[in-house]
């Protein structure tokens, strides 16, 4: 569990006092959910797709992951800059491309 946390950033979830454990932080358990289901085959495809880019709704279809958890995960990867959104879309289809942080994050846990 810790090494997914150290691939992905899950750093947020981690109180850095115990004595915050009893006062929710606003974590989000459907993202970190999404992050330990999807989250490395989201970027792993991306990585793949042509040019290290793809539209939002092609990685749903490779991924099989519903569009309201695709969404999460692009907006957690491009607030990390793991991900760029080239484009916006008002429909969600966002235009992505992986940055170099987020291929350096691929190939670190692809060696673990």
């Amino acid at each position: 569990m810790e090494k997914i946390r150290e691939r992905l950033g899950l750093d947020f979830l981690q109180p850095a006092n115990p004595q915050d454990l009893k006062q929710p932080r606003g974590e989000d358990p459907a993202l970190t959910q999404a992050l330990m289901a999807y989250g490395w085959r989201v970027l792993d495809s991306l990585a793949k797709s042509n040019g290290g880019a793809a539209k939002v709704y092609e990685l749903i279809d490779r991924v099989q992951i519903p569009i309201e958890i695709a969404l999460k995960l692009v907006d957690y990867f491009e607030s990390r800059g793991i991900i760029q959104v080239i484009q916006r879309d008002l429909k969600g289809d966002h235009s992505l491309a992986i940055t170099q942080a987020g291929r350096d994050m691929l190939t670190q846990s692809a060696a673990v």
